[in-house]
């Protein structure tokens, strides 16, 4: 397809505009110029070969780009992002670096703290320094991204996994300057997975140790310091080609490319379908000519998550251009937050089985103490999401290191197993059936009897215990316990037009869920709802173990929680359960 374009340009020395290049590109007509402009940019900014003479304007095959230039007169810019997050659509940054490079010598730097927006997760702090007190005074990237620009105006972008960094770049250049920065991009992990293919490991680091490099006076995962190791990598790089084999800007930038490695994308969807997708957060699938669902995701701009799957594509793997070049159709529904996005999308995946889906990507990150309590005798793991009507789920945690932490010491302190005894005593099976029944009761009561549990622990256990648990009793909000599985509640939540998403949780698991559009519904739900709760045995017939995992990861705050309403289930009064949740929701609907 590039290739396609770029000699259809070749017999256009005048260039051609947005409408033309198109046709070449999409099926059918449109009627949205702004979203062809966009996508057509998105398509061809990160390919040297296409610049756009100005926003919204033609294009031009690049006889007279930068590529002709020699390498020894053209600039190269060696760039490093730091960022909250791996998502270009979603990520913030916090610091760009970058060292400008003429004839290979340093001949200007950058180096800039930006203020993301939001928040720095703790693992990212952990591993490049930055706090969000750090950031807090610095400009917006809004502020920061137009220096950059004029500092890399008219260079060569050089960068460790350049598709990341170019494509950030020019994602945001398109929100703060109305234009992708459109420079050409060179890939030291490119370039080093081609021309050393003997090194099992080509990370920075990786290459920092084969050359011999010398750590720099900044640290490691610090913006400028990362931009000035990565220029030292692509300089040793460089010496290992011979200079007639590496003439122009052009030769850089074939040389990082595979020339075996032929990557077809034909864009089978109709122009008319990527127009019709909202611009705003919604969930949906990609389908095949025969109706068979390819791949299901939510995302925070439909629209623009779907252009930017075809945007990136000359890095995608080959099973990500096979499953675009597969499909056909979009289908995509809005939705009112997070939580509505996590459940439909989960919903999907269930019933239609799409074909390139990871399994389980589409949960929340955390981990649960599950206490097994079928099978031959109740036992303690780790589990990452709840799956197992009658077991009790303590969490979600956060790390599976402090995961199993705590299953030792719920283990030491209740006198539990863990899983691995297949052939237990009789005796030792009634013991372990008592202590679950104890560490059930002890996590639903006001701490008194676990605290008679610690102290009868012996010393040194105790206070190893003692230091995991105090831990773990961090995961209280309110009066809820540790436990998913507590309280029973009736659960709402907002959802896409005026309506809600109403749960039924007990012990953990959402017995059912429905979307209601006024009070009418609602009531059936409840009504529903207490029937199926009295004529259950085992109070746990339906397991929805997807939407029990994500809700208890909402319930716990850590997903769109601040909208949740909670109404427990008080099992003393089952009859007032109507006029409790009438109370507490019922005003959100219509009559």
């Amino acid at each position: 397809m590039f290739q396609r374009i770029y000699e259809f340009l070749k017999q256009r020395p005048e260039g051609a505009d947005p409408e033309e290049v198109l046709a070449l590109v999409l099926q059918g007509p449109g009627g949205d110029a702004t979203f062809g402009r966009e996508f057509l940019r998105g398509l061809l900014a990160e390919d040297p070969r296409f610049f756009e003479t100005e926003p919204g304007g033609r294009w031009s095959a690049s006889d007279t780009h930068v590529l002709k230039l020699s390498l020894d007169d053209a600039d190269l810019v060696v760039v490093d992002i730091e960022t909250t997050g791996q998502r270009i659509s979603e990520t913030g940054v916090t610091e760009i670096g970058a060292v400008r490079l003429r004839n290979l010598q340093p001949v200007g730097r950058f180096d800039r703290l930006v203020n993301p927006g939001r928040p720095i997760p703790p693992y990212v702090s952990q591993l490049t320094g930055i706090s969000d007190a750090m950031v807090a005074d610095a400009a917006p990237l809004e502020e920061v991204l137009p220096e950059f620009e004029r500092f890399a105006r008219g260079a060569v972008l050089v960068a460790h996994n350049a598709a990341f960094d170019a494509a950030l770049l020019d994602h945001y250049a398109r929100r703060f300057l109305g234009r992708p920065l459109g420079l050409p991009a060179v890939c030291t992990l490119k370039l080093a997975r081609r021309w050393l293919p003997e090194l099992e490991r080509i990370s920075l680091d990786a290459l920092r140790e084969h050359f011999v490099i010398e750590p720099g006076n900044g640290s490691r995962h610090r913006a400028l310091a990362d931009a000035e190791l990565t220029a030292q990598v692509f300089t040793r790089l460089l010496a290992l080609k011979r200079r007639e084999d590496l003439r122009t800007v052009a030769d850089l930038v074939a040389a990082q490319e595979d020339p075996n490695a032929e990557r077809k994308l034909q864009i089978r969807i109709p122009r008319a379908t990527l127009e019709r997708l909202p611009s705003s957060a919604g969930v949906f699938q990609l389908a095949s000519d025969t109706g068979a669902c390819l791949y299901v995701a939510r995302a925070s701009d439909v629209r623009g998550a779907v252009a930017h799957m075809f945007f990136g594509a000359s890095h995608l793997s080959d099973r990500q251009l096979r499953m675009l070049s597969e499909a056909v159709d979009v289908e995509a529904v809005p939705v009112a937050g997070e939580l509505e996005a996590r459940v439909i999308e989960a919903e999907w995946i269930r019933k239609r089985r799409p074909e390139y889906n990871r399994s389980d990507r589409h949960l929340p990150k955390g981990f649960f103490v599950r206490l097994a309590r079928r099978g031959t005798h109740p036992h303690l793991v780790v589990a990452a999401r709840i799956a197992r009507e009658g077991d009790l789920y303590i969490g979600p945690i956060k790390g599976k290191a402090f995961a199993e932490e705590a299953v030792v010491a719920i283990a030491r302190t209740f006198d539990l197993p863990r899983a691995g005894i297949e052939t237990p005593e009789e005796d030792a099976i009634v013991q372990w059936g008592a202590a679950s029944d104890a560490l059930d009761a002890a996590l639903r009561d006001d701490g008194r009897s676990l605290r008679a549990r610690m102290d009868a622990l012996p010393d040194g256990v105790r206070e190893r215990c003692l230091a995991t648990l105090g831990r773990l009793s961090k995961l209280r909000r309110g009066d809820r316990s540790w436990l998913a599985n507590r309280p029973d509640a009736v659960v709402a939540s907002p959802a896409h037009g005026a309506a809600l998403l109403m749960f039924l949780v007990t012990a953990g698991v959402c017995q059912r869920y429905a979307r209601v559009t006024s009070r009418s519904e609602l009531q059936r739900f409840v009504v529903d709802s207490r029937r199926l709760l009295a004529g259950s045995t085992k109070r746990i017939s339906v397991v929805h173990a997807d939407v029990s995992t994500i809700l208890s990861h909402a319930l716990r705050g850590r997903e769109d929680g601040s909208d949740l309403v909670v109404v427990p289930i008080d099992e003393a009064n089952p009859d007032g359960l109507l006029a409790k949740v009438e109370q507490e929701v019922g005003t959100l609907l219509s009559p």
